[in-house]
């Protein structure tokens, strides 16, 4: 991917840092909170994250959303498989 592709993805985004066991909380009026924590950085900079949400909220890797939404599974029911 091109620096001019990642920059233009940015210009809509908050970009935070986080380091390991530090914590970023998603909060919208009338919703329970989303925390996602940084569960593990290892040697090679790949970050483990852990996110806390409601059983109805479907989290996603960002690879897997062409798939069909009749084989998602919200976050309190997804298999070693579907991951």
């Amino acid at each position: 991917m091109t620096d001019t592709r990642i920059n233009a993805r940015r210009e809509n985004m908050l970009v935070l840092s986080r380091k390991k066991d530090e914590t970023i909380i998603l909060r919208q009026p009338g919703c329970e909170d989303i925390t996602i924590t940084v569960v593990r950085i290892d040697n090679r900079n790949k970050v483990r994250i852990g996110i806390q949400a409601d059983k109805k909220v479907t989290v996603l890797r960002s690879e897997l959303t062409n798939e069909s939404m009749d084989s998602r599974a919200p976050i309190g029911q997804i298999s070693a498989e579907t991951i």
